[in-house]
């Protein structure tokens, strides 16, 4: 699910969530003020985008010229700005367009068309198991090939007792698990099993996943690994659901 983080007021981002609209995105919408970001989603935020820390400043913001941060920046540590930005969303450049895969900071018309592409990308993806639509997660696995539906199974069953309160659904075509907001989906293609546990997941496991192939916000997992990945799998769905409580 698409979050896209904003101060209402702002004439950019009320045009930058125009065009969202205009396309028919599903996004959750967060007020940069009196919400803001923390140092965690900060720190995961910046590896995702690729940008420099200072890229994430909103220069032209009146709290940004009264700290005098022009003058400051260039001597901060990357860690000390991200602790800086986390005490105040008005520091923040607006608007953010946050997925498991990357972040979209300020408002670029032709950047923020492609998320919508990527969206569509992920979509077709789901072609390679050959599923209609499902109703549920039980018609998702009955209709996926038969040589990888048991191992499939394992992981559902897996994270079903890792999160025995989540509701099980289908968002975004894929198996989701959901308590307040969604927590972790999985998916199957041809050669692996998704796992998508978002950024800050990703962030937080990454030691223990530096065999895996992954990329930004998903696991790549080998059928042929489920097997002895599965109590990771879990620790992984505990994480997400205690990092929201």
């Amino acid at each position: 699910m698409l979050t896209f983080i904003y101060y209402p007021k702002c004439t950019t981002c009320q045009k930058a969530k125009a065009l969202l609209d205009s396309y028919h995105a599903q996004f959750e919408t967060r007020d940069i003020k009196t919400d803001n970001p923390s140092y965690d989603e900060l720190k995961a935020w910046l590896g995702l985008s690729g940008l420099p820390i200072k890229k994430f400043f909103n220069t032209s913001g009146q709290l940004y010229r009264s700290l005098g941060l022009k003058d400051k920046l260039p001597s901060m540590s990357e860690d000390e700005c991200l602790k800086l930005l986390a005490t105040d969303g008005m520091l923040v450049k607006r608007p953010l367009l946050v997925d498991e895969f990357r972040v979209l900071v300020g408002f670029k018309p032709d950047e923020w068309n492609f998320m919508r592409n990527v969206e569509e990308q992920r979509q077709n993806e789901m072609a390679d198991a050959k599923l209609a639509e499902p109703m549920d997660i039980d018609e998702y696995i009955a209709a996926l090939p038969e040589h990888i539906r048991q191992d499939v199974q394992k992981v559902r069953l897996m994270i079903k007792m890792a999160l025995p309160d989540a509701t099980e659904k289908i968002s975004w075509d894929m198996p989701t698990y959901w308590k307040g907001r969604n927590l972790i989906h999985f998916a199957a293609h041809k050669n692996h099993l998704g796992i998508y546990p978002g950024a800050e997941a990703m962030v937080h496991f990454a030691p223990r996943l530096a065999k895996l192939k992954t990329s930004k916000g998903a696991i790549q997992l080998p059928y042929t690994l489920i097997s002895k990945h599965l109590q990771l799998i879990a620790e992984i769905a505990t994480w997400c659901a205690k990092s929201v409580e």
